[in-house]
């Protein structure tokens, strides 16, 4: 039941596990330990490549730049996280293999409508090698079968609960919400004066929001969650996707709005509205027909030459030649032999940003181009269709919602277990 990887989201997370993506030299065989974790260390050098890669991905981002020493000391804090759910997997014998490792790159392919070679290219812009992408996706993959056993397999979603959602939401209908989180970590079993300690500092977080600090900023520094290094951003979701007592707050919050500090087991957050979609029918019951126009990116200085070729694409399109024939010509997707054709699709089978923009269109009409991590696109809507989900899917549906929920809390709750139980000293 764990979200499908996507090529953004992977690459996001890969700099978090790429403690070897910039070169390291035998002069540096006897490094500064920035950390000592249980038996392990981590090193000042592997510490400013995670430093550096951070900043380079929030400059990308257009997040505004952070106090270099304090982006330094909540980036340590994450490989900590990491590093502890590794050595656990190790001692656990949870490995994951060659096969498995080979099917889950070709299944982000797919999912991506990349070939493996444009994937791989896609990786490279990011400034890591093959090797280290293949090495880093094997402990992100590693970490996420330890979280499915040690987490996953332990959540249950009793029959009240979904039914407690189709009171709540009675139609295939309901509002959708983005927000933007910032957690403070609580230890497992804190003492009084150790809740003090972080509720003090959730609070001067908010101040600081409130006097006009920007948010992503302080995501970037301040928070522990694992959308730390995007702002906060936690996407658009609905109220069954999201903490009871996150829901209770955005019912009633305006576009824009601050709310926190708000007390959970795994600490306290500090929660932003960022949009609000009204009660519109659900994605996940529409399907689109669709074709695409895909340009790569060679490089990361070449996107706005790649938007104003698809723009120009999308006026000749509009103004009457052939989408498919332009796609045959221009498109460099996998598709582009069958005139960038893609069939009837589901917003889960496309990147996030594209099935955004699609499904805002009407039949007939062309995106303008959709920027992705590796390259951009342009979407033509043919026709689309509303499938009504049977009673069985339905709960399926909800039970996939609750289930995301569940997990989130639960892993920050599980990582603080492990830092409970571990030895750990920051140099």
């Amino acid at each position: 039941m764990f979200k499908k990887i996507c090529l953004s989201m992977l690459l996001v997370t890969v700099a978090f596990f790429s403690t070897a993506a910039l070169a390291t030299t035998n002069d540096q065989a006897l490094d500064r330990i920035a950390a000592v974790v249980n038996d392990d260390v981590i090193t000042e050098t592997q510490l400013d490549n995670q430093v550096r890669l951070a900043q380079a991905q929030l400059k990308r981002q257009n997040i505004q730049m952070p106090n270099t020493a304090e982006l330094r000391k909540n980036i340590l804090q994450h490989m900590i996280d990491l590093k502890l759910q590794l050595q656990l997997a190790k001692r656990s014998n949870i490995e994951i293999s060659n096969t498995e490792l080979n099917q889950a790159i070709r299944r982000l392919s797919a999912q991506n409508h990349l070939t493996q070679a444009q994937m791989y290219a896609s990786v490279q812009q990011e400034g890591l090698s093959i090797q280290t992408f293949r090495d880093q996706l094997k402990k992100e993959l590693t970490v996420q079968k330890l979280q499915g056993q040690m987490i996953a397999s332990r959540i249950q979603i009793t029959p009240q609960e979904v039914n407690d959602y189709l009171q709540a939401n009675p139609a295939q209908t309901s509002p959708q919400y983005h927000l933007a989180n910032i957690l403070i970590a609580l230890p497992d079993e804190p003492t009084p004066a150790q809740l003090k300690t972080v509720r003090d500092k959730a609070e001067a977080i908010v101040k600081k929001l409130r006097s006009g600090t920007d948010f992503k900023q302080l995501a970037a520094t301040e928070s522990r969650g694992s959308q730390a290094l995007q702002g906060g951003d936690l996407g658009w979701r609905k109220a069954a996707e999201l903490p009871e007592v996150f829901a209770s707050h955005v019912k009633h919050m305006k576009q824009g709005e601050v709310a926190g500090p708000i007390q959970t087991p795994n600490g306290f957050h500090i929660i932003k509205l960022l949009g609000v979609k009204g009660a519109t029918k659900s994605s996940a019951s529409q399907e689109l027909e669709i074709q695409t126009i895909f340009l790569k990116k060679t490089n990361r200085s070449n996107t706005q030459n790649k938007i104003n070729t698809l723009t120009n694409l999308r006026k000749k399109s509009i103004g009457g030649t052939n989408f498919g024939v332009l796609a045959k010509k221009y498109s460099e997707g996998t598709n582009a032999s069958h005139g960038g054709y893609m069939g009837w699709v589901k917003a889960n089978q496309l990147q996030k940003d594209v099935a955004n923009a699609a499904f805002k269109l009407r039949a007939g009409e062309i995106s303008e181009p959709v920027v992705v991590p590796d390259g951009v696109y342009l979407v033509k809507v043919i026709a689309k269709r509303n499938v009504q989900q049977s009673s069985k899917a339905r709960t399926q549906e909800i039970q996939e919602l609750i289930f995301r929920r569940k997990l989130e809390e639960n892993v920050q709750t599980f990582i603080n277990g492990l830092r409970d139980q571990a030895y750990i000293k920051v140099m």
